[in-house]
């Protein structure tokens, strides 16, 4: 069963848990929520630095030269590429609307929670991870993340927030059979183990972001995953 799937389930979950006072307040409250998911973000961080380094067979400078330069490789594309941009426009545009949402037609609704979860670039690695290595750790995050989004939406719009959802799982479910589809090449030319690394890195600047330590640019970040996959293609 794709992963996805299950991410899908637990935001149905948070879409029946969530719009009543007493659940809003209880998330405004928790102060303990930032540094749990946070502690999350780094244990997924080295579980897929783990994995990565022992599916590669011991290649371990290879699988560094690679990280590296599709770090530095993602740097440069995010310079003339303006994703990073698109991307805190359209949330900031979203996060402004929430508070008007019941107020909103139903299309428009939709789109602000499929925003909100779909334009969050740690998604896109989750889901693409999981379609490569079946790994369900970073998805299972991700899942928590996006589930609390949910539970503190406004009431009156549940049956929005639930298509949303299933709009966002079906997006991921998408990014995730892209990964499946490019397994066997991936594993045939020794990438998967790279594509692991890569994003054990990019999920440990996560923290920074939730703890609002320092703002990352995640969606720039999120590039290398593909550009060291390509440089460990032809390494």
């Amino acid at each position: 069963m794709p992963v996805s799937v299950g991410y899908w389930v637990c935001l149905c979950v948070a879409v029946l848990l969530g719009g009543s006072a007493g659940v809003r307040t209880w998330i405004g409250g928790a102060r303990w929520l930032p540094p749990f998911l946070s502690l999350m973000s780094v244990v997924v961080a080295v579980l897929c630095g783990v994995e990565g380094f022992r599916v590669s067979g011991g290649s371990g400078w290879r699988i560094v030269g690679c990280v590296v330069a599709g770090l530095m490789a993602a740097g440069l594309i995010g310079r003339w590429l303006p994703l990073q941009k698109w991307v805190n426009r359209e949330v900031l545009d979203a996060s402004g609307r929430l508070e008007r949402m019941r107020e909103l037609p139903a299309a428009s609704g939709i789109r602000l929670v499929t925003v909100l979860m779909v334009l969050n670039p740690i998604g896109w690695v989750a889901a693409w991870t999981a379609g490569v290595h079946g790994d369900w750790h970073p998805m299972a995050w991700k899942a928590a993340l996006d589930a609390v989004t949910l539970m503190g939406l406004p009431s009156a719009s549940r049956g929005t927030v639930f298509l949303g959802a299933t709009a966002s799982a079906v997006v991921h479910l998408a990014m995730e059979s892209l990964g499946i589809a490019g397994r066997s090449l991936l594993e045939a030319h020794n990438v998967v183990g790279v594509i692991l690394v890569v994003s054990g890195c990019v999920w440990m600047t996560v923290p920074m972001l939730v703890l609002r330590l320092r703002r990352v640019p995640l969606a720039t970040l999120a590039l290398a995953v593909p550009c060291a996959a390509v440089v460990g293609w032809v390494w």
